[in-house]
């Protein structure tokens, strides 16, 4: 057992993950190994993007791994694939004891923030990030988490001085040009622009968003939220345009297929939104990634259903999408 072990590593180690874990499937079981055979499997099943099996793998290694035996690193592990499969509470409670053992590293702080702000306990969040940021205060993490806690409290104009300090504090950084940097500006911007429109400043929000498309004329993302910003804005025909163009670029994006249904909607054809979105979400879940598209199906048309004020339909189908997938704390908060 123990060659075959080494060996799956060695084939994790050379990019081979579906290799590796076959290889680790048929290792016979061995005591002394079980727990290390599952913490690695877990790893594997986390670089697949295969979630739930993941966790499963890192629940039955914990399960054998005394404290002290790397058992912090492995819930640490755990814990981040709750943050992204939006087990907060979850994730929260884990997080909160290895605090408690006496474990002090700051990114343990900021996974806290982020599973406090994911359940919706936001002035726990902010004191967590506070923490961080006492210690680390160009955090890029920390202040962007911290200024959503901030917006969830409704203090948004603290929330926009943040994100502009933010701003300029990812113009400081000696490799600006890189991508991850970029990355981060991205998503900074795209959150500012949201500030700007819900605290009704739509115009400031649509010129900070046609100068990320104009300066990242790739990032999707920022192209669904400039939609978004002309739709709040009265610019409902340049969103239509936008929307559609998109979707004619990308028909199977998930992203942009909620996106042009809800300006559907939004222009009055909501039978059509919603066929949109049945077509191009409602599937036979085949994989971890199939699975999320035909959730976001469920909670998508019952948020748009409840918009529009058809609240029998809208409880109709979210109780259909918790059928399927009962234990989502997002279907769970939207029929509640």
């Amino acid at each position: 057992p123990r060659v075959n072990l080494f060996q799956a590593q060695a084939l994790a180690n050379m990019g081979k993950t579906e290799e590796a874990i076959k290889a680790i499937l048929l290792t016979s079981q061995n005591p002394a190994l079980e727990k290390d055979r599952l913490a690695l499997l877990a790893q594997l099943y986390s670089r697949t993007e295969r979630y739930t099996e993941a966790i499963n793998s890192y629940k039955k290694a914990l399960a054998l791994t005394p404290e002290g035996e790397n058992r912090s690193k492995l819930e640490f592990e755990m814990v981040r694939l709750l943050i992204q499969q939006s087990l907060f509470l979850e994730a929260e409670g884990i997080l909160e004891d290895l605090i408690k053992r006496g474990l002090t590293d700051p990114q343990l702080w900021l996974e806290l923030g982020k599973a406090q702000e994911g359940s919706r306990h936001y002035s726990k969040a902010v004191a967590s990030l506070q923490n961080i940021l006492d210690q680390e205060p160009d955090n890029m993490e920390a202040n962007y988490y911290l200024a959503s806690s901030l917006r969830n409290l409704g203090r948004k104009e603290e929330a926009i001085d943040r994100m502009n300090n933010l701003l300029i504090l990812t113009k400081t950084v000696p490799d600006f040009s890189s991508s991850d940097i970029q990355h981060y500006r991205g998503r900074f911007i795209q959150f500012l622009g949201a500030l700007y429109q819900e605290t009704g400043q739509h115009q400031k929000a649509i010129d900070l968003l046609q100068r990320l498309c104009i300066d990242q004329p790739d990032n999707l993302q920022a192209k669904l939220s400039l939609v978004y910003a002309l739709k709040d804005g009265n610019q409902l025909e340049d969103a239509q345009l936008l929307s559609l163009a998109l979707l004619e670029a990308a028909p199977k994006d998930s992203s942009v297929i909620i996106t042009h249904a809800r300006i559907l909607a939004y222009s009055g054809e909501l039978d059509k939104a919603v066929e949109l979105l049945r077509a191009g979400l409602q599937n036979e879940p085949t994989s971890e990634s199939e699975n999320k598209k035909s959730e976001h199906f469920y909670l998508s048309v019952g948020q748009l259903y409840s918009k529009h004020w058809q609240y029998e339909q809208a409880r109709n189908i979210l109780q259909q999408g918790l059928y399927h997938y009962p234990t989502r704390q997002s279907l769970i908060f939207h029929l509640g």
